[in-house]
């Protein structure tokens, strides 16, 4: 069986292993000349770097105005027939539930919600003359 101890003796008894040897270190320091070589090319070329300005330190979020800090927002269409019908302290507590910053509530559109003067603008039939919104 052949191992490593095997191996080194007959390689040490035998010249043909030695002028290999050689051969192998000559081989080694060309290509790691020519590496070093590349390397030093490629040094020659590198970019010259500056250096970065000191890191800002974060903003204070305190004196940023409200708008800057929504997050979460909320949308609520209505409907004719919602004035009769809705619970209002259900939908704030979904939206408190949420965690909305903003909820956008529709008062009008093509019916009014609300007593409006407006020729042609349709007040809600479920409204029975009161202001939902007032």
């Amino acid at each position: 069986m052949l191992n490593r101890r095997n191996f080194l003796k007959t390689s040490l008894k035998s010249s043909a292993a030695i002028p290999a040897v050689s051969a192998l270190q000559s081989l080694r320091s060309d290509s790691l000349d020519a590496d070093l070589r590349a390397v030093r090319a490629d040094e020659a070329l590198a970019p010259n770097l500056v250096p970065l300005p000191a890191r800002l330190s974060a903003p204070d979020a305190a004196p940023e105005p409200w708008q800057k800090r929504v997050r979460r927002v909320g949308q609520t269409n209505m409907t004719e027939h919602d004035p009769a019908v809705m619970n209002i302290e259900e939908w704030a507590d979904y939206w408190h539930a949420a965690m909305a910053d903003i909820v956008f509530i529709s008062v009008t559109g093509i019916l009014a919600f609300y007593p409006s003067k407006v020729p042609f603008h349709r007040h809600g039939k479920f409204l029975n003359g009161r202001d939902f919104f007032g």
